[in-house]
């Protein structure tokens, strides 16, 4: 990829009838190893993506050392604060290194970091997601029942 804008692919439907497509952006995070990021952008039609939904895209790109840090920095702050939300006894060390990253994007204001490799007992088998709203992390969610795309 040689441009900092997102490569989109096409549309896919989903069983719960809303659409699936990727952006891949370039991204320095060490939670990206090969140098790109990838966003799962779920829509209700299969048009065009929303011009919101593809300037906060664009922005995650372009800004993601410092909003993947906040969020996995969020997680790390959230299960030391309190360690049984993500299943951890009380006196355990609570740190994440490097882990596999995406994005999930939908038509409202909040999206997701998607912690796909994670140390903690409550992030099996899916792992973690950090909801943001705008570029602030403001919740964990735990994953157990997801559908995989």
């Amino acid at each position: 990829m040689t441009t900092d804008e997102p490569v989109w692919s096409e549309p896919q439907p989903v069983p719960d009838g809303t659409w699936h497509r990727t952006a891949t952006v370039r991204c320095a995070h060490r939670g990206c190893p090969d140098g790109t990021l990838v966003v799962n952008v779920m829509t209700k039609e299969d048009g065009p993506v929303p011009p919101s939904t593809q300037a906060l895209v664009t922005h995650v790109g372009a800004t993601a050392r410092e909003v993947l840090d906040d969020a996995l920095a969020y997680l790390v702050a959230t299960a030391r604060a309190d360690p049984s939300s993500v299943g951890l006894d009380g006196d355990a060390v609570v740190e994440v290194a490097l882990v596999e990253l995406s994005l999930v994007v939908d038509e409202s204001d909040e999206w997701l970091v998607h912690v796909g490799e994670c140390p903690f007992p409550a992030a099996d088998p899916y792992g973690i997601a950090v909801r943001m709203r705008g570029l602030q992390p403001v919740g964990l969610e735990l994953l157990e029942d997801v559908q995989e795309l």
